[in-house]
């Protein structure tokens, strides 16, 4: 008879459906929302979680504390490798392109962080950050080729602004800012 088979039965003019057909459409609908709840519970839905200032203050700092040694490190030697990690390939590019410049000016410069100070920070939409933050460096400037010193310049002040982005469970650094030289 049409309109009949496994799990249907004809009674009039409805086609009913038996009782454990319908358990397992119940059984696989709970199943499917169960799974997607699980994959947006684990990828990025996460964002809609309010994030904590004080964590987040305290990772941004990390990742600064980070990337700043290997800023330094890839000025010293002209190779960018341990920014990868911490920073965001356009970033690492005008790295690359400040020590292309200081090169073609004969000159290599071997910065040495002194002191960092995370003044302000500040986190919008989960996953943006701004920081601004006062770097006390020495900086040594030589002769590309040579240990010949061309200048020195002990405890510069400077303030800076970075742009940040939440990668995972960190920060990823967008923008390296120089605002100012300070007193």
């Amino acid at each position: 008879m049409p309109g009949t088979g496994p799990g249907i039965q004809r009674r009039g003019a409805f086609a009913m459906v038996e009782f454990r057909t319908m358990k397992r459409f119940r059984t696989l609908a709970a199943g499917w929302i169960l799974l997607v709840t699980a994959a947006f519970s684990g990828t990025g839905c996460d964002e809609l979680s309010t994030p904590d200032p004080e964590v987040d203050r305290a990772a941004i700092e990390q990742v600064l504390r980070a990337y700043l040694p290997e800023l330094a490190e890839a000025y010293r030697t002209g190779k960018v490798d341990g920014l990868r990690s911490l920073a965001v390939e356009k970033e690492i590019v005008h790295v690359y392109q400040m020590i292309d410049q200081l090169n073609e000016q004969g000159q290599v410069y071997e910065p040495e962080l002194q002191q960092l100070t995370l003044e302000t920070f500040k986190v919008w939409n989960y996953s943006n950050a701004y920081a601004t933050t006062v770097e006390t460096w020495d900086v040594r400037s030589f002769a590309l080729g040579s240990h010949v010193q061309l200048s020195a310049v002990e405890g510069q002040k400077n303030r800076v602004r970075y742009q940040l982005k939440r990668k995972d469970t960190g920060w990823v650094i967008l923008y390296r800012e120089l605002m100012e030289t300070l007193d």
